[in-house]
């Protein structure tokens, strides 16, 4: 039997969310990572910090199509063990989500500990290593509760992030100005964390390694 076009039913793509919201949910991560991994990262490595994440921006590169493939062919929840499930053994996929949950820990830890540590550096010294576990145990009983992130909420804190990064870069520009780029040269001159005799294997390694674990987690 020979159906006309005509006849047929249009599909229907209905998007529960704009470009807008979509975009903000998706750049939280990214803009995120850079507000919070920048500082550990000069920490740990000093003038080094762009290279390290120059570097670790060149690892992450190649794995795009499959990061792509893997979002559009398994849109669900599970990541690396829903992707691994498909492809390999059970075995293989508990392990690679065991990494991965070990990574997110991992990060949530920074990411509490940073916070902690910018605000004793503005308020005043406290007890960070007890703030800190309180501000994973408080986001962990919004879990547990059930509580979801919100598309608005999401879309303001990437506006936020936005507005920061945009005054940092003006303000910066406006600096170098001032000085002629003075700062720059002496924050390149000044010794490294760890390598102070001038060996900057173990700084760049260090400085990778928390530019990896902010930027992948």
């Amino acid at each position: 039997m020979t159906v006309d076009s005509a006849y047929m039913p249009t599909p229907e793509h209905k998007h529960q969310l704009d470009i807008y919201r979509s975009t903000s949910i998706a750049g939280n991560d990214l803009l995120a990572s850079v507000l919070y991994t920048t500082g550990l990262v000069a920490t740990a490595c000093g003038q080094l910090a762009p290279i390290a994440v120059l570097l670790c921006c060149i690892a992450l590169y190649p794995f795009k199509k499959i990061f792509q493939e893997c979002g559009t062919a398994l849109p669900l929840n599970g990541g690396v063990y829903v992707a691994l499930l498909n492809s390999a053994s059970k075995f293989t996929a508990t392990f690679a989500a065991s990494c991965s949950l070990i990574s997110y820990s991992a990060t949530a830890v920074v990411s509490a500990a940073s916070c902690t540590a910018y605000a004793a550096g503005t308020i005043g010294n406290f007890n960070q290593i007890g703030v800190t576990i309180a501000i994973m145990a408080f986001f962990a009983v919004l879990v547990v509760l059930g509580v979801k992130d919100s598309a608005n909420v999401a879309t303001a804190i990437f506006g936020f992030h936005l507005i920061t990064l945009v005054v940092l870069m003006i303000a910066c520009l406006i600096e170098i100005g001032h000085n002629g780029g003075s700062v720059m040269r002496d924050n390149w001159q000044y010794p490294l964390p760890i390598s102070k005799t001038g060996g900057i294997g173990m700084d760049l390694y260090l400085g990778y390694s928390v530019a990896l674990l902010g930027l992948t987690g």
